[in-house]
């Protein structure tokens, strides 16, 4: 009967072990290529397409693995696909032109991909954890693969400076975190979320049950969502964003970007939804503070900034906030909206990276807002492209950004929250200020120096991946309802 128990946990985590296989396979196979970034890379690429295939082959309800440590269910199978499409992507950006991205090294070592490979791994793993020690091991495994990652040109000090910031800090919330767990299981005795759940419950309608232990459960769960809350980037936890962002290479913050910040948000809502809805009336008004003090702030500074890449950590700061907002409602029957404005916003971030890396091509672009005068001149695709994402980004129907922040408004309204609907709206009005002055450099301000940028050539895997998330952002106003019917669907 065990060793029956057993074989069955281990189909159910097969995707998991298949990354690990190809990890394994990838670093032998690198040590004797010799620094063969592409060749690693289309290795762990179809070792993410096999886990693919095998998530969707498993087809199956709500299951509890490994004494209840780890949990699959539908939604987290789909949270899965999510994150290895999105980090295949990632790694095919890197393998084919990311190593052009940099004026220091004509390669990137073998190691990226592999690196990129343990963290999607971690990233799995926590997206499915259903206790304290699985989502620790999750959060640090893709915690320690980002530190590495950011850190890897070290020719650049910026870079290292980075990687020591978020290193630190990241150390500081995982302490957080262990604080919060040791608090819940000195006083629930078990580290299953469920069972954490039943226990504060059980406490909270006992008649014996002492307030001082409702109020320490309540700290180990605020204290947990404080380390979600860094990782997530909202305020008041944000101060490592706009710096990491600036120093990591831009193939590297992509990663930070987009799935390392899908993965937590799907632990996140599971939390709120799940073990943590027993004290929704105590975290509702925090959340709503947050988002909002996130959304404005994150905005409001965004427009000052003359580096594009510390504008997007700003921008990502008050997207997460407009993103916490659609969760304040508390209604399962509207995670839809949340979990759509969060792959919309992975595919702008991949999409605006994308073309990022390509202008870096050209020596004269550090990543200043003033570099892209003139650009338009002699590179016309990539100027449109830039400007289709940057009006998504503001929300310009009738792209697809329109319409995951209308999904939004909808779900505030419906639920008669109307003065957050408000600051949603202000906050959308100061945002659409640095992706139009995107656009107003790159058409409308004249070159200081009269020097017009040189044409850039694009590859065909360039070309595939700019046209990919440039189609995404224009044509869903053809099928506006079949994506969120895919969603709903898996939640």
């Amino acid at each position: 009967m065990i060793l029956k128990n057993l074989i069955s946990n281990i189909y159910y985590i097969s995707p998991e072990i298949l990354i690990i296989i190809g990890i394994f396979i990838s670093t032998i196979y690198g040590v004797i290529l010799k620094n063969n970034v592409r060749v690693i890379g289309s290795l762990i690429i179809l070792t993410f397409a096999g886990s693919i295939f095998q998530i969707i082959n498993i087809n199956c309800g709500k299951i509890l693995l490994f004494e209840g440590s780890i949990v699959i269910s539908k939604f987290i199978q789909f949270s899965k696909i999510i994150i290895l499409l999105c980090n295949s992507i990632i790694i095919l950006i890197i393998a084919n032109f990311g190593y052009k991205a940099t004026n220091i090294n004509s390669k990137l070592s073998f190691e990226i991909p592999i690196m990129i490979a343990l963290s999607t791994l971690g990233m799995c793993v926590l997206a499915s954890s259903n206790s304290l020690l699985t989502f620790y091991l999750g959060l640090e495994l893709f915690s320690l693969s980002l530190y590495i990652l950011i850190a890897t040109n070290r020719n650049d000090s910026k870079s290292i400076e980075a990687s020591l910031k978020y290193f630190i800090l990241g150390a500081i919330s995982s302490g957080i975190y262990l604080f919060g767990a040791s608090l819940i299981y000195g006083n629930a005795g078990t580290i299953n979320f469920d069972e954490i759940s039943l226990v504060y419950q059980t406490n909270c309608y006992a008649n014996f049950c002492l307030k001082d232990q409702n109020l320490l459960f309540i700290t180990g769960f605020i204290l947990i969502i404080i380390t979600i809350m860094f990782k997530l980037s909202l305020f008041p936890f944000h101060n490592w964003t706009p710096d990491v962002y600036e120093g990591a290479q831009s193939s590297i913050v992509v990663l930070l970007a987009s799935s390392a910040k899908f993965s937590v948000l799907v632990i996140f809502l599971r939390l709120i939804f799940e073990p943590l809805m027993v004290i929704k009336d105590q975290l509702q008004p925090i959340f709503i503070v947050i988002s909002i003090c996130s959304m404005l702030f994150g905005n409001i500074l965004a427009i000052v900034q003359n580096n594009i890449k510390r504008l997007l950590g700003y921008s990502a700061i008050g997207n997460m906030g407009f993103m916490l907002m659609s969760i304040v409602v508390y209604d399962r029957s509207f995670l839809h909206n949340t979990i759509f404005y969060s792959i919309v916003y992975m595919t702008q971030i991949l999409t605006f990276f994308a073309l990022i890396i390509i202008l870096k091509r050209k020596i004269s672009f550090n990543n200043n807002l003033n570099d892209l005068r003139g650009l338009s001149k002699n590179n016309s695709f990539i100027c449109f492209s830039l400007a289709i994402i940057a009006f998504s980004m503001a929300g310009i129907p009738p792209l697809i950004g329109f319409f995951a922040k209308l999904y939004i408004f909808i779900t505030l309204i419906n639920f008669k929250m109307y003065y957050l609907a408000i600051i949603a709206i202000i906050a959308t009005v100061i945002g659409s200020f640095y992706c139009i002055n995107i656009i107003r450099k790159m058409y409308f301000d004249k070159v200081i120096n009269g020097s017009i940028a040189k044409k850039i050539k694009l590859n065909l895997v360039e070309i595939i991946i700019i046209s990919l998330g440039l189609g995404f952002n224009i044509f869903y106003v053809l099928f506006p309802s079949y994506m969120l019917k895919i969603i709903n669907n898996y939640i």
